[in-house]
């Protein structure tokens, strides 16, 4: 694991004035990723184990637009109501876990994903990963597309059996954790509520284009920047600095 606090990576954001392109540095010393629609391809898969969740609950089950929809301005769990299920949390993450092996055989990683963790690690940027996948779902998701190595272990939360993880405070246990000011912190996601989490922390939020989430509803939601590939990190993270 490289030293917390080795360089600084800066963050190039691209904004209009005067009808000029500028460039405005955001020097970071961490980043947060989010797993699912972001580091790894699994939207579809999510959908289809989501509504497979849903027909055993006995909710009611709808189209993928409708469900990408619902997730443009609610959380997972607040879904599950919207369907009608009227299970409790602990009941849908077991219902999940009990689905979610066969559908994911089929997930891949996303393009691009192995050189740019392995360019922002190599230029010292603490990386961390917030889920709200399984946490033994999560570890092996990396094991198994050979990123486990680019994240310490104690950065990774993950979903408990009980429970959906809650990014806002996982977001907190990771900041306490690294000892980085939110300021020098950023996060990529795809969904609008990992943006509007990140922003109350006082973080960076770069929306991810690649997953569920919309640039209108990410922007709406707070995000600083949105990009379609992943290998745009190791682009935008262009400078190094001694500190």
């Amino acid at each position: 694991m490289p030293a917390l606090k080795a360089y600084r990576g800066g963050w190039l954001v691209h904004y209009q004035q005067r009808g000029l392109l500028v460039r405005k540095k955001i020097y970071v010393e961490g980043v947060i990723f989010d797993l699912d629609g972001t580091l790894i391809d699994s939207t579809v898969q999510h959908y289809q184990a989501t509504m497979a969740v849903v027909e055993k609950l006995g909710g009611t089950e709808c189209s993928f637009a409708r469900y990408r929809s619902l997730l443009q301005h609610h959380t997972h769990f607040t879904m599950y109501q919207k369907l009608g299920v009227q299970a409790d949390e602990k009941s849908i993450v077991r219902a999940f876990m009990a689905v979610w092996l066969k559908f994911s055989r089929s997930i891949t990683p996303m393009p691009g994903v192995y050189d740019m963790l392995k360019n922002l690690w190599e230029k010292g940027v603490v990386l961390g990963l917030v889920s709200g996948s399984q946490q033994h779902i999560l570890r092996a998701s990396l094991q198994n597309f050979n990123l486990s190595h680019f994240f310490d272990a104690a950065y990774m939360h993950g979903s408990s059996e009980k429970s959906l993880v809650r990014k806002e405070v996982a977001f907190a246990e990771l900041m306490h954790t690294w000892r980085i000011p939110a300021l020098r912190i950023a996060t990529v996601g795809d969904m609008p509520f990992e943006m509007h989490a990140a922003k109350k922390h006082g973080m960076h939020a770069i929306g991810f284009l690649g997953g569920l989430g919309t640039q209108t509803t990410l922007k709406e939601a707070g995000a600083d920047y949105c990009i379609r590939k992943l290998s745009t990190l190791a682009d935008v993270i262009h400078r190094e600095r001694n500190v």
